[in-house]
């Protein structure tokens, strides 16, 4: 697939450090915390807005969860 890249996102999940690869043309914070909140298992709706309205509510859901420390890269 052209565009594919490959990223490793980092994350923790009620105190267990957790990582995981996502294949994806492109990523951002935003992406970051709904794919994390998904491996994690605590799904949410994303809008894909991309705007800072939905990372605070993406932020917000996760932690209400046990989700913290989000953190990605590309995968080299």
């Amino acid at each position: 697939m052209s565009g594919q890249r490959i990223f490793r996102i980092h994350y923790r999940f009620l105190g267990e450090q957790r990582v995981f690869l996502q294949p994806d043309s492109a990523l951002n914070e935003v992406d970051a915390w709904y794919y994390a909140c998904l491996h994690a298992g605590i799904g949410v709706l994303h809008n894909l807005s991309k705007t800072r309205e939905e990372l605070t509510a993406l932020i917000a859901h996760g932690r209400r969860y046990g989700l913290t420390d989000v953190r990605w890269g590309e995968w080299a």
